[in-house]
Parts: structure tokens; sequence; C-alpha cells
């Protein structure tokens, strides 16, 4: 080869190596780091490639070390496992955000939450056309709404009662002395056709009662949301003339009296004229004072002749709990029964 052709040869590797479009590729043990790398781009190339080199350092950073924010760089979430409650404001502490999780979902708008709102219930009877037309004892449904300052029902239903028992029981055993139990369910929308939801569980066994001896009873269970969990009883307290149920809670204690005297017309009679129609009960603590009030009334006059279906208005005593409200609405129902159930029969 001439000394010509090798010095072209030489010079056109020359510019092969200094030429901008060839990327030279050092080693890798050589590779500079991103962040200090300067190359021959326009500044706002520049500005991107560094953004997004300080993006990739501050990930890798998150990964490898607490969850502190770096300084001028992305902030980042430290997971939670707290509970969600809606309407709580995320905390920030030492530069750290925290944000709530979700998890078990919050209930709300069950019975409990309902009944503890309230200031007393309107327990109303349906009344069963099957029942009216052939006079067979039919199980109960009872329809539970709000009480105005009248004594009288207001807004949409709330609880709907229904009665579980055997056909032979009640042919053959009174009202008063029936066993039964009954789910009182928690309605949705209003309308008993729309859901409900199982809020508590009443059973009342079947017992053989002489005097003092025995009294009947009414278990209360709560069973919203699958639980099962003893709330108290009520007891038909045995009394010479007065009507008395003695409400008692979870430990036994007494909690309430609920008292009517037995010299009110309405035990007696039925007929149209107002002492007939109604009959009060007084609602007493352990110690005998009278903090609230239970009435007892009639549908009217056609229907008092054709069905056993009553009207209650119970007033919850001031400060009452709502486990107590439950057993104070339960010992309604009870008292229903032991008083009132079948009493058309008899007359017929």
């Amino acid at each position: 080869m001439s000394s010509r052709q090798n010095e072209q040869q030489q010079q056109l590797q020359s510019q092969l190596q200094n030429s901008q479009h060839i990327n030279y590729a050092p080693p890798i043990s050589e590779a500079p780091n991103p962040i200090q790398q300067s190359d021959r781009r326009n500044p706002q190339q520049q500005s991107i490639s560094h953004y997004v080199a300080n993006r990739d350092l501050a990930v890798s950073q998150y990964y490898q070390s607490p969850m502190v924010n770096p300084p001028g760089g992305p902030i980042f979430l430290e997971p939670s496992t707290e509970v969600f409650n809606p309407g709580r404001q995320i905390q920030q502490n030492e530069g750290i955000i925290r944000q709530p999780s979700v998890g078990a979902p919050i209930r709300r708008g069950g019975g409990v939450d309902k009944i503890n709102g309230l200031s007393g219930v309107f327990i109303k009877q349906k009344v069963e056309i099957l029942e009216a037309a052939t006079t067979c004892e039919t199980e109960n449904i009872y329809h539970i709404f709000a009480l105005d300052d009248d004594m009288r029902k207001k807004g949409p239903l709330l609880f709907r009662c229904k009665e579980r028992s055997t056909t032979c029981s009640r042919f053959c055993l009174p009202g008063e002395c029936r066993p039964f139990q009954m789910t009182v369910s928690k309605v949705s929308f209003g309308h008993e056709d729309s859901g409900s939801e199982p809020f508590l569980s009443l059973e009342r066994p079947c017992r053989w009662t002489c005097l003092c001896c025995n009294r009947p009873e009414v278990k209360v269970t709560l069973v919203e949301a699958g639980q099962s969990e003893y709330l108290g009883k009520i007891v038909d307290h045995w009394n010479l003339c007065d009507r008395v149920f003695d409400i008692h809670d979870r430990e036994n204690a007494k909690q309430y009296v609920i008292a009517g005297g037995c010299c009110q017309v309405g035990f007696w009679c039925r007929c149209i004229c107002d002492p007939c129609q109604k009959i009060d009960f007084s609602v007493k603590s352990p110690s005998g004072e009278t903090i609230s009030r239970v009435q007892k009334r009639s549908p009217g006059v056609v229907q008092t002749y054709v069905t056993d279906a009553d009207f209650f208005a119970l007033e919850f005593p001031k400060n009452s709990t709502a486990t107590e409200k439950a057993l104070l609405m339960s010992a309604v129902l009870f008292l229903d029964y032991r008083l009132f159930e079948g009493k058309i029969q008899k007359k017929r």
C-alpha cells in the first residue's frame, strides 16, 4: 500500500472518531452517573433529562429507605392500617402525609342507630283479613313508626315485626300462653316490600304459670349484622291487682317497670266511648318514679268488633340508651300478647 493511501485511511478514521453522529458507548464500569452527565442537547432537553433522573433516584430511595419525602421531589403517601372514617381529615406529621386505607365498611342507618334517634315509637298491629273473616288466629305482624308529640305516628315505616309460631299452638293455646318467636326487622325505604334486615329476635317459651310461680318471660337478642348478643328479658310480674311487667338487662338487673292499673274501664269493656278505647300504662324506674308512659288504643268501633289488632304509643324515658329502648319496645309487644291477644275470640 502506498504512503498516500495510508495517509487517506488515517484521515478517514480520524473523521469517524470525531463525528457527532456516532454514539460511543463506554464500558459499563466507566458509565457516568445520569445526574452528573453533561450532554450537548439544548437546555429544554437537559431540564427534562434531569427531571427524569431525579424522579428515578427518588423512586429508588423510596424503596430502599423509610418514607421520607426527598427535598424538591414528589410527595409519597404512606399506607395506613386505620379503618376508613368518612369526614376524617388527612393528617400530616413530620413531612409525611398519611392517607387512611379503606377497611371494612362502616354501617350507617342500622337498627341500633335508628332506634337510638327516636323519642318514642308508635306500634300498630296489622289487620289480617283472614283472621277478621274466619276468626282463625294467624301469626301477628306489627308495624313500628316514629312517635310525634301528640302520641300519634309520623314518618315512614321503620320496623316490621313478624311472629313465628305453630298452627297447633295458635289454635290450642290462648294468646297469653302460646309460645312464639318474633323477628323485628329494619325496613328499607319506608316500605315493607322494599326489603328488610333482621334487628332483634324475641323468644317466648311455653310456660304453665300458676300465680307467682313460673312467670312467663320474653328474651331479647340483638341479631343485626350477624350478631347474637343477649340484651335482656321482660318478665310478666305477678300482682294481685295491677298489670306489671319488669324489664331486666343482660345482668338480670331491673331497669324499668311497666304498670297499668286494673281499675281502668278499657280492661273490661270495649264499647265506643273514649274511656273504653284506651288504656294507660306507666313506665317507672326501679325506685317507683314514673318517668314515661305507654298508651294502648283501639283502632275504632268496627275493627274492634272484628279483630284484636291494637295501637300502642310508647314514649321513651329521657337519656335512655338504644338497648333500653329496644327492651321497652319488646316489652310493649309482649304486653299485647299477655293482655289483649285473643280477646275477640273469647267475646264471640
